[in-house]
């Protein structure tokens, strides 16, 4: 197990999660206090990824649209 500060991790992520999904634990910690820890993922385990429910939906969908006129100005003003 290797610990690693915020700023670290941040720059080198890319690095860290190649060495967490290689087997290896990494804490990230917060001004010297650990708050959180990469480990590898576990295929066998809660999380199956993506499934056909798992999906974007439209704005339709969801009931929501833009009006014509989304980007006037409270003041009546047109941009």
């Amino acid at each position: 197990m290797i610990q690693v500060d915020l700023h670290e991790a941040q720059t080198h992520l890319s690095n860290l999660l190649e060495r967490a999904s290689s087997g290896e634990e990494i804490v990230i910690s917060k001004f010297g206090r650990p708050v959180a820890r990469l480990v590898p993922l576990e295929y066998g385990s809660a999380w199956q990824g993506p499934n056909a429910t798992d999906r974007l939906m439209s704005a339709e969908e969801f009931e929501i649209g833009f009006a014509e006129n989304f980007m006037d100005e409270p003041d009546g003003t047109v941009h």
